[in-house]
């Protein structure tokens, strides 16, 4: 269960974090339970992709953490509070 005082662009990185390797799009919006699918594209991958935090392939719809994202998470999140292990 993540956090509920986390933003959405902070629980999608703990959500990418956690997972091996890439995710669909379709299945971050279903876990965050976000209303609007093509703002959540167009706004919190297409933000987060410019600052190089994640990869977003839009023609295989698919996410994963960069380089950047994972260090991003690692130095900034709580990871403790919401990882098991």
């Amino acid at each position: 269960m993540l956090n509920p005082g986390l933003s959405t662009r902070d629980s999608m990185f703990l959500l990418l974090y956690s997972s091996a390797g890439s995710v669909s799009a379709a299945s971050l919006i279903d876990w965050l339970e976000y209303g609007n699918a093509s703002r959540f594209r167009k706004e919190i991958l297409g933000q987060a992709h410019r600052d190089r935090l994640i990869e977003f392939d839009r023609a295989s719809d698919s996410v994963e953490l960069s380089p950047t994202g994972i260090k991003y998470v690692e130095a900034s999140m709580p990871l403790h509070e919401f990882l098991p292990g």
